[in-house]
């Protein structure tokens, strides 16, 4: 059995939308101006937490030296909330100041179609959204489709791109470390510098833990005076009993060979950790991302290629839930909001 006072207003703080509310309270151009900011912040938020580069590197970096461990998740969660309160913040101020700018006024829910086609466009757009129509709905559920209808062809070309690459020997001990211009893969024979090894632990969740280790790979009589041409980093996980195994080269403590992929740069916070320890980096060094080469990995082109597109239509299933109850909390919001008091 319920229970109300007669004569109250529902409250929209307490619908089971209310996180909404402040959404569908607001003009249209505020509307627009937070859709594509928050837009442009997940795609920037899923870019530094992929590269760990940027805010993301910052804020790991920050953890790591107050906690000792970093959590991906949760840091990709405090990166977008640091880059959303700045446009948080001057909302609050903008709407404290000049409401108009921010809140739909409560009249104009109430205006007869004929009255709003009198009114100027500018008018018109301070209106707050009165429904989402399936179109929308469709629409937003056929951007992700898109996406990973374009992604598929792309991931899978140059996955067999890769498998036509050369992996070029670099051998350290004997001076030769030049990789050809446009290089993908190489093999490096040279030692670890296992004073340098840095690991660092990521919690994805209580089941879930890795750690990721960077080391410097160098030759025959090397002094930390010298720069560092070339670095390992491999990524291992802890079994149920909280283990974990790093190959066998790695705990080497003479020469090995170093093989898989190359990328240009390391995480940020990796950079800022051995310049602290004084080592010096080579203005164009590499990094050999442990293993990752085309004909051991075992893969086929075409597995991440389906792993984007379906995480594509992840997204499409989702977004089309989620605009479908948009659809149909508006409506009933917009009726509360027009209840008598």
């Amino acid at each position: 059995m319920k229970f109300a006072i007669q004569g109250s207003r529902p409250s929209l703080r307490n619908s089971p939308g209310r996180w909404l509310t402040p959404w569908f309270r607001m003009t249209p151009p505020a509307q627009i101006i937070w859709a594509i900011y928050c837009a442009a912040a997940f795609a920037y938020t899923m870019y530094s937490a992929t590269t760990e580069s940027g805010l993301d590197a910052y804020l790991i970096r920050l953890e790591l030296d107050t906690f000792g461990a970093a959590e991906e998740a949760l840091t990709a969660v405090l990166t977008l909330g640091v880059l959303v309160a700045p446009l948080w913040a001057i909302t609050r101020a903008v709407g404290r100041f000049a409401p108009s700018l921010v809140w739909a006024s409560a009249d104009d829910s109430n205006q007869s179609e004929a009255g709003l086609r009198e009114r100027g466009l500018m008018d018109r757009m301070q209106r707050p959204v009165q429904s989402v129509s399936w179109t929308v709905v469709l629409v937003a559920t056929a951007i992700p489709i898109l996406v990973g209808a374009v992604l598929f062809p792309v991931i899978y070309y140059s996955g067999q791109r890769d498998r036509q690459e050369t992996v070029y020997p670099i051998d350290l001990t004997s001076g030769i470390a030049d990789l050809p211009k446009g290089a993908r893969f190489a093999d490096v024979k040279g030692r670890m510098e296992q004073s340098y090894r840095l690991a660092f632990k990521h919690t994805f969740n209580t089941a879930t833990v890795s750690h990721e280790l960077f080391a410097p790979i160098t030759g025959g009589g090397w002094t930390p005076a010298d720069p560092i041409r070339y670095f390992v980093r491999d990524v291992s996980y802890e079994d149920g009993r909280g283990r974990k195994e790093w190959p066998e080269e790695f705990r080497k403590k003479g020469i090995a060979q170093f093989s898989g992929k190359i990328s240009r740069s390391l995480p940020a916070f990796v950079e800022r950790e051995y310049q602290s320890k004084g080592l010096k980096l080579a203005a164009s060094y590499s990094v050999i991302e442990w293993n990752h080469l085309p004909d051991r990995d075992g893969s086929s082109p075409s597995v991440d290629a389906e792993l984007a597109s379906g995480f594509c239509l992840f997204v499409a299933v989702c977004m089309f839930l989620m605009m479908t109850i948009v659809r149909v909390m508006v409506p009933r919001m917009r009726k509360k909001q027009q209840a008598p008091g």
